[in-house]
């Protein structure tokens, strides 16, 4: 279990694109009193995204339509 503060140093991810995947729904972590808490399932999942933004150029209009069939997979 990771602090919000953890994966944006782990995963090299701005806060701002962070926030917005979590409104998004694209990545679900649990809100405590201490913040957001990821599981190694977030974690995997902010990499596949940032793999998918990054080395493959997807957007977001792209990202919302991939994500879904990825989690039907």
């Amino acid at each position: 279990m990771l602090l919000f503060e953890d994966v944006l140093v782990r995963c090299n991810v701005k806060q701002a694109d962070l926030e917005i995947w979590i409104e998004r729904s694209w990545v679900r972590p649990v809100r405590e009193d201490r913040g957001w808490i990821f599981a190694d399932e977030d974690v995997a999942r902010i990499e596949l995204i940032c793999d998918l933004a990054h080395d493959l150029d997807m957007d977001t209009e792209a990202l919302e339509i991939i994500l879904p069939l990825i989690d039907q997979v």
